[in-house]
């Protein structure tokens, strides 16, 4: 599920770029940013999206965790 609703976020990110002129595309740098942009926001959302599965998944071992108290 997260995968199809981060490419959304890419392209959806992208095409707002792109309607709003708010970067030059037709430049290596114009459109270097704006993947970059698109990318970190999708990204922020597999990842955000896994650490709230973390602790619900009995299929990681916890011996990692320290005792606390």
């Amino acid at each position: 599920m997260a995968g199809a609703a981060s490419f959304t976020i890419y392209t959806r990110t992208k095409e707002f770029f792109r309607d709003h002129h708010l970067v030059d595309h037709s430049k290596l740098l114009g459109c270097s940013a704006v993947g970059g942009i698109a990318g970190a926001m999708a990204g922020s959302l597999i990842s955000f999206g896994s650490a709230r599965e973390f602790p619900r998944n009995p299929a990681i071992p916890m011996s990692h965790c320290r005792d606390v108290g």
